[in-house]
């Protein structure tokens, strides 16, 4: 099996990611549904409701989702997933119960988003650490970036799927396919088999899984393991800050146990973490930012297909598909990756975002406007991927629950605000404003980590425009490098100005 599909040798994951897909693709028909119903249906085009009914949405995750990252850490995390998935499949057929009997209002949808929310904040923590409980540490960097390949040619399936049935056979009927592909991840849940779960305990010993699934991975040569510890000498501050937890992680492939009872306090130990690991400090803040005003495509987008070019569902549910596009793109390249991401990456990804937004937000016509939004996915998946994978690699397995949490606390919990922000700005002035903002957003906090960088860790870059156009990004991981190369030049200097001359003829 090729690389980039590395992670589908495992069965669990295997399973895993198929059913996953039918679930995401329900899950991206029903956004698209939910917000033409306001948009359209519910209310005389108002951008602020569509806002709004987001900011419910992700409210309770704001407030819930640190403590569900404690509950992740502690309990069974199939169990929580299958509460969760079965929740969900019922509010998604409550919903589309209302609307079918033409029942429903802007403060029912309202209530099922709050809801909804409620229950993704429970959801989110344990099904992006479960994921690391399907592969070996080393496939990780794969099995993420695989991850997002699913969920993203979902989002390339969804919404053109969902404008196509609005405008066939009305937008109830896509509450309850929705409801109905939740079934596929119960399904999913229910086969795997636990004796093939990579698990962390509390006292791991660092031996071997001996089960039927370690035979796979007797094919790895010594070539592969010198060559992926060159990669993981390669890693910015996220190596630097985080290489013993990552160690650890890739000492332990232990077999399933029950989790230990845990201490009081585990929130605040969460958040002790973070403050204390700089690289983890910098990723929260870029993705937090752009993620809060820069990726609300879900108003930007039904915003600008219904008041801009003036398009029904159909027009609306394309624009979403093509921005899977480039989503796909970013997911299939992470998949490749098999070092750990550098914070630079997602810093530099950030800026990428802020040029392709810049783009969108100027584009003049429907068709320039939706190739546009190919960059934009790009770009987005390229940041998400990649930070993604740099905060559950570096953080120790015990914390990575929690750290995970708070990592979704930030950039899921910063949306209401943004939405609402967002969704004011598309109403009062423009929707090309309200996609601009976000481009702005995004070029101010990629200046603010660049320079804190430069002051906090030396970070220097050199570019080089003659015959070979050249990038060189130097961060602390190069300086001290360049310390220990100085250093051992001196000892060798050193060494030879003790020797005298008949040294050489001894």
């Amino acid at each position: 099996m090729g690389r980039t599909f590395a992670s589908l040798k495992y069965y669990n994951y295997r399973v895993w990611f198929f059913c996953a897909l039918v679930a995401n693709t329900g899950t991206w028909m029903q956004r698209v549904a939910q917000d033409w119903l306001v948009l359209a249906v519910l209310t005389d085009d108002s951008s602020f409701a569509v806002g709004l009914v987001t900011a419910l949405q992700f409210v309770p995750m704001l407030f819930f989702m640190p403590f569900a990252g404690a509950v992740a850490d502690r309990f069974d995390k199939r169990k929580i997933l299958f509460c969760t998935q079965s929740l969900q499949a019922l509010l998604a057929f409550g919903l589309g119960t209302m609307v079918m009997l033409d029942a429903a209002s802007v403060w029912h949808v309202c209530i099922f988003a709050f809801m909804l929310g409620t229950v993704g904040a429970f959801d989110s923590p344990p099904r992006l650490v479960f994921i690391s409980e399907l592969v070996p540490p080393r496939s990780l960097p794969n099995a993420v970036g695989l991850n997002s390949t699913s969920f993203n040619i979902a989002r390339l399936i969804g919404p053109a799927l969902s404008g196509l049935l609005i405008a066939w056979v009305g937008l109830g009927w896509v509450f309850f396919i929705n409801g109905a592909s939740f079934v596929f991840t119960l399904v999913a849940l229910a086969v795997m088999r636990p004796s093939e779960y990579y698990r962390t305990t509390d006292n791991a010993a660092g031996e071997s899984k001996q089960d039927s699934h370690a035979a796979a991975d007797s094919h790895t040569t010594a070539g592969d393991q010198t060559n992926a510890g060159n990669h993981d000498k390669a890693d910015d501050r996220t190596t630097i800050d985080g290489q013993a937890a990552a160690d650890a992680h890739e000492a332990s492939e232990d077999t399933p146990a029950k989790p230990a009872k845990r201490p009081k306090g585990q929130v605040r130990e969460g958040l002790r973490y973070v403050l204390a690991r700089s690289d983890l400090k910098v990723i929260f803040v870029v993705t937090g930012v752009v993620a809060c005003l820069g990726m609300n495509f879900q108003l930007t987008t039904a915003s600008m297909a219904r008041l801009v070019f003036g398009l029904e569902a159909d027009g609306y549910g394309i624009l979403g598909s093509v921005l899977a596009i480039g989503s796909l793109t970013g997911a299939l390249l992470a998949a490749r990756r098999r070092s750990q991401p550098r914070v630079r990456i997602v810093v530099m990804a950030a800026f990428g975002f802020a040029i392709a937004a810049t783009l969108n937000a100027t584009m003049p016509t429907y068709p320039l406007y939706a190739i546009s939004l190919v960059p934009v996915g790009l770009m987005m998946l390229t940041l998400l991927t990649s930070a993604n994978t740099a905060v559950q690699m570096s953080t120790d397995p015990k914390m990575r629950g929690r750290v995970m949490a708070l990592y979704q606390t930030v950039m899921q919990g910063s949306t209401p605000i943004g939405a609402l922000l967002v969704g004011w700005i598309s109403e009062a002035f423009s929707p090309r404003w309200g996609v601009g903002i976000g481009a702005i957003s995004a070029f101010v906090v990629v200046a603010a980590a660049y320079f804190w960088g430069r002051r906090t860790w030396d970070v220097q870059v050199r570019y080089r425009l003659h015959s070979r156009p050249h990038l060189d990004i130097r961060g602390p991981l190069e300086h001290e490098r360049e310390e220990a190369e100085e250093k051992a030049n001196r000892e060798i200097a050193r060494t030879q100005g003790d020797k005298t001359p008949g040294d050489h003829a001894r």
